[in-house]
């Protein structure tokens, strides 16, 4: 019982603009933890100016976020990207213009998405919350936080409907290619390890 209290979790809880900010927190960790809030409310203030609400949407559907940090000549890149594999995210005002880098934040469900984009520009790398904001490199990150591209495998990304699904197991997914009907249609095993859901399951 003595361990159970011992291990008890603290919450800071803030509203802002009508939502309900709430952060775990352990023992020591409470400083760390006000100063991921004050970035959270810093980037919800500065997209209110903006007239935007992507970071108010990343906070009411809750659970964890993560930082992506790119290149700033790659911000263009990645919001299509983003777009394109229906991710949700907010951009991070750029407090620093000479390291060169811009950051997003997102949902971690998001992780398998953002990860076809690092490894479609070749650089960036995922990080938490709080190590973006000690400055860290990120290289103890634990698995599904970092993540850097390898250089020389390039690939190319296809968005296909699900209509256009064949047949399917536990390993693979039958897909028509799209162009392809009637007695020329052509169809593709693709493994599900290299298969993302995207827009709400319908591609």
């Amino acid at each position: 019982m003595a361990e159970e209290i011992q291990e008890a979790v603290q919450i800071i809880r803030t509203a802002y603009d009508g939502i309900d900010i709430a952060m775990k927190i352990g023992g020591g960790a409470l400083e760390q933890a006000k100063k991921t809030l004050d970035f959270l409310l810093a980037v919800l203030e500065h997209e209110k100016t903006m007239g935007k609400t992507d970071m108010k949407k990343l906070l009411v559907k809750g659970g964890d976020l993560q930082v992506f940090q790119f290149g700033a000549r790659d911000l263009g890149k990645v919001r299509r990207m983003a777009k394109k594999y229906g991710i949700l995210y907010s951009v991070v005002p750029d407090r620093n213009r000479k390291n060169g880098t811009r950051e997003i934040i997102f949902h971690t469900e998001a992780v398998p998405r953002v990860n076809m984009m690092v490894q479609r520009i070749k650089s960036g790398r995922i990080m938490t919350v709080d190590d973006h904001l000690k400055g860290t490199e990120g290289k103890d990150a634990g698995p599904g936080q970092a993540a850097a591209a390898v250089p020389g495998q390039d690939r190319l990304d296809i968005t296909i409907a699900k209509n256009l699904v064949a047949e399917e197991n536990e390993q693979a997914v039958r897909t028509r290619i799209p162009g392809t009907w009637g007695e020329n249609a052509r169809y593709l095993w693709i493994d599900r390890k290299n298969i993302t859901d995207i827009h709400s399951g319908r591609t």
